[in-house]
């Protein structure tokens, strides 16, 4: 089917405290726009790509454990074809691979981030990735508190490889707050990058100085 190859650079903070820089990058996505990938570039890409990729001996090109993706830009996007492992197979056998492509496809923003982001079980984010394909894509929502409630008894969902845009309109710094909030909380990770946090800070009102640091301007807008 049709996709992007992407490659990116920026930067990413280790558990230590570390900065460190990335470049070239790269892996495929379902075929959207250039805003939208640089949307799920940052929240549900980033940290698996950097992680995994490696030298031709095998060796991690950057071992160090990622805490969060700070920076990403796009430098280069290539039209291609793809054949996608989560076309034709039902949710609740997805892998968080899979799980970050359908979301990407659909423009499902209810099935979860990767669990080093979310850190969801697996079988949480496939009952999530359900739930939410259900309400949006199916129109059918299914109420998960009613009496008799059984996820592994709900009939099977197989996925097309159709693309969809979410047309109620783009993600609002309110979306993005609410969703860092409960990504945020009992954790130390955050899904957004330097730029969202200054454009957040800029519709609030607070004043950013040039010197200040990713972890201060978090703080002054979650708090914490």
């Amino acid at each position: 089917m049709k996709a992007l190859k992407v490659t990116i650079s920026g930067s990413y903070k280790t558990s230590q405290g570390e900065i460190v820089d990335f470049e070239d990058v790269s892996g495929v996505i379902p075929f959207v726009d250039e805003a939208h990938a640089m949307q799920v570039m940052r929240r549900r890409y980033a940290a698996t790509w950097i992680s995994g990729m490696r030298t031709k001996d095998d060796k991690k090109v950057y071992p160090e454990r990622i805490d969060s993706v700070r920076q990403v830009f796009l430098d280069d996007i290539v039209e291609t074809e793809h054949n996608f492992s989560y076309v034709g197979k039902d949710i609740r056998e997805m892998s968080f691979d899979e799980i970050q492509d359908l979301g990407t496809a659909k423009d499902l923003r209810e099935a979860p981030l990767p669990k080093n982001v979310s850190g969801m079980s697996l079988r949480e984010a496939r009952e999530k990735t359900y739930l939410a394909y259900s309400k949006v894509i199916l129109r059918n929502p299914i109420n998960h508190h009613l009496e008799g409630y059984n996820f592994a008894k709900l009939p099977k969902i197989i996925v097309d490889g159709d693309i969809r845009e979410e047309t109620s309109g783009k993600i609002t710094n309110d979306d993005i707050i609410a969703q860092e909030q409960k990504i945020s909380q009992g954790t130390t990770k955050t899904a957004l990058s330097m730029d969202d946090l200054k454009k957040i800070a800029a519709d609030r009102g607070i004043e950013v100085h040039h010197r200040t640091g990713f972890d201060t301007l978090h703080a002054q807008i979650f708090g914490g």
